[in-house]
C-alpha cells in the first residue's frame, strides 16, 4: 500500500484494484501460487480483473542471477502437452480452484 501511495496510485477499500495485469511472470516467479493468491486478495471483489499472458506449456525457472532453477513452489502443469490442454489444465488445477473466475 505505502509503494502505491508513493506512486500516486489510488487502491480501493482494503487495498483492492480493477485490474491487474501479470504479463510473462507466471513461469519465473519463485512462488507462483503466493503471488496469485496475493493478487486475488487484491482484485476488487465481484468486478476485479486479472489479465495474464502466460508462456504454454508450462516450463518454470527462476533467474537468480546467471543460474537457472526450479522455483521454490509448484504449479503441478504438466510441461508436455498442447496448447490447449495447458490452457485448460491452468484454469482446472491453479485458477479456478484459489476462486477466480
Amino acid at each position: 500500500d505505502s509503494v502505491a501511495a508513493a506512486k500516486g496510485i489510488t487502491l480501493g477499500e482494503g487495498g483492492s484494484v480493477d485490474c491487474i495485469m501479470l504479463l510473462n511472470v507466471l513461469d519465473r516467479c519463485d512462488k507462483p501460487r503466493e503471488m496469485l493468491q496475493e493478487l486475488w486478495r487484491r482484485l476488487k471483489p465481484g468486478s476485479g480483473r486479472l489479465v495474464m499472458a502466460v508462456v504454454l506449456p508450462f516450463k518454470p525457472f527462476v533467474e537468480d542471477g546467471v543460474e537457472k532453477r526450479k522455483p521454490s513452489e509448484q504449479l503441478h502443469l504438466s510441461p508436455d502437452i498442447s496448447w490447449e490442454k495447458a490452457v485448460q489444465q491452468l484454469w482446472e488445477v491453479v485458477l479456478q480452484p484459489m476462486g477466480f473466475r
